[in-house]
């Protein structure tokens, strides 16, 4: 059966309802999924270029340093195997590419369970459009307190595009900040920052397009 969600202004006043499918905002929690997409998405962050030396990449080392018997000392060859000092390195890492990808039905379901998670704690918000007065981070500030966002909780907010204004006004709001806000175009999201986030705040016409592209 449809899920009806509210539909609120940006005065945080309810202004009417939208009914969405069940699969998208009444999916049962499936950690598994979860934890394989964010496991994914982790894994596709990494970038992989970390790199060392082995005996026959680092200078020097050329000549035997002393005659193989005789002289008392272990048997050498290289002034530049892994044992000495300066030596290069046995087995070091190299760049590499740690990126791989998981099934689409899983990332789907990982995303509807957690989008769930969100609406059954109250903590998904739908308006009817995300617009500023003034693009000032004073505005992004009071657009949260009106939404019911306290301060020092971490808020999401999806559009429809690429939204510069709204962005710039956002953009001193980052972690660390009394009011942490991050804003995305919807085609940008990931399992990360939407498990991350305390609210997650959306247009109706970015949870119909989430609906489409999830279910």
């Amino acid at each position: 059966m449809p899920v009806s969600v509210e539909i609120l202004t940006v005065e945080g006043v309810k202004s009417g309802t939208l009914e969405v499918s069940d699969r998208l905002l009444d999916e049962r929690e499936n950690q598994q999924a979860v934890r394989a997409a964010l496991d994914c998405y982790m894994a596709n962050q990494r970038q992989g270029d970390a790199s060392t030396r082995t005996r026959g990449e680092v200078s020097g080392g050329g000549r035997k340093p002393w005659k193989q018997k005789g002289t008392g000392h272990a048997r050498a060859g290289s002034t530049r195997s892994p044992l000495w000092r300066h030596g290069g390195a046995s087995f070091g890492p190299k760049p590499r590419d740690y990126g791989y990808a998981v099934n689409s039905k899983v990332r789907r379901l990982a995303y509807r369970s957690a989008l769930s998670g969100l609406r059954r704690a109250g903590r998904l918000i739908i308006v009817d459009q995300i617009k500023l007065p003034q693009a000032k981070t004073r505005s992004v500030v009071v657009l949260r307190e009106k939404l019911g966002i306290g301060r020092g909780e971490k808020a999401l907010i999806l559009t429809e595009l690429v939204d510069g204004e709204l962005r710039r006004a956002a953009a001193n709001l980052g972690p660390n900040s009394d009011n942490p806000t991050r804003v995305l175009p919807a085609n940008n999201i990931n399992i990360h920052d939407v498990l991350c986030c305390d609210y997650l705040v959306m247009t109706a016409a970015v949870l119909k397009s989430l609906e489409e592209t999830w279910t």
